[in-house]
């Protein structure tokens, strides 16, 4: 049970960080940009923290590495399922695509290191873009 609330709480704290970059309905494609840059500085910095220091802090069945690694991807999936409903939305350019194609696959080569990639999908296999 206090597993569970746990790591709720963890889950609560990383939608957070996500929230607090969040720039959605903005005029120009830089938005997506930003965004991008945002959340992978985030990824970079706190996969390597839950890495080298945290992983330590948590019994080992609790896969905590994993845990974070599955909470960032479904995390940045939605946020980028939420771009493109935007795009569709506002009749954005194709360019918008290919920026969130783009970034997806840069979080992906952050986040493989950390995860076992026979086991595990990542961001580039749960976002749909659609056909341009």
């Amino acid at each position: 049970m206090w597993k569970d609330k746990a790591l709720a709480v963890l889950s609560s704290s990383i939608a957070s960080t996500f929230d607090s970059v969040w720039e959605l309905n903005q005029e120009d494609e830089s938005w997506i940009l930003r965004f991008a840059q945002k959340i992978k500085g985030i990824t970079e910095q706190d996969l390597r923290v839950v890495d080298q220091h945290l992983q330590q802090c948590f019994p080992p069945h609790w896969n905590i590495l994993e845990f974070f690694c599955s909470e960032y991807v479904s995390n940045i999936r939605l946020r980028f399922e939420e771009i493109i409903r935007q795009i569709q939305t506002t009749q954005g350019q194709a360019s918008s695509y290919t920026i969130v194609y783009n970034w997806t696959t840069v979080l992906n080569n952050i986040i493989k290191p950390y995860r076992d990639r026979n086991k595990h999908e990542g961001i580039l296999t749960q976002v749909t873009l659609p056909n341009l």
